[in-house]
């Protein structure tokens, strides 16, 4: 399944997902977190009660959200989207949405 892929391709894959966390992280983050200081708030909290009762938050974000998650996005967004507009714009609207979907805008941009 993965034989196609050769280890300059996971070399370059990690760096650069290395790279782009970095970005994020210490550079838009900052910027972002001032734009919209609500919603960076809403994320600490979240973070908080995640900590409080991790079993319930390992299910509801380890299990539910996923499988919910990819069954309305995959399943019904891209479907029906690919059907009407077509593979590439299927996939940046659903992308859009699934981003627009975790109610965050820090995490979302």
């Amino acid at each position: 399944m993965l034989s196609h892929i050769s280890f300059v391709d996971m070399m370059l894959s990690i760096g650069c997902s290395f790279l782009f966390f970095l970005l994020l992280d210490r550079d838009l983050d900052p910027i972002f977190e001032g734009m919209f200081p609500q919603s960076e708030q809403d994320y600490q909290e979240i973070i908080q009660s995640l900590i409080n009762s991790p079993m319930t938050s390992l299910i509801q974000v380890c299990v539910l959200a996923p499988v919910i998650e990819e069954i309305l996005m995959r399943g019904a967004v891209l479907g029906g989207l690919k059907n009407s507009y077509g593979t590439v714009t299927a996939l940046l609207i659903s992308a859009t949405l699934f981003a627009c979907l975790h109610f965050n805008m820090v995490q979302t941009l």
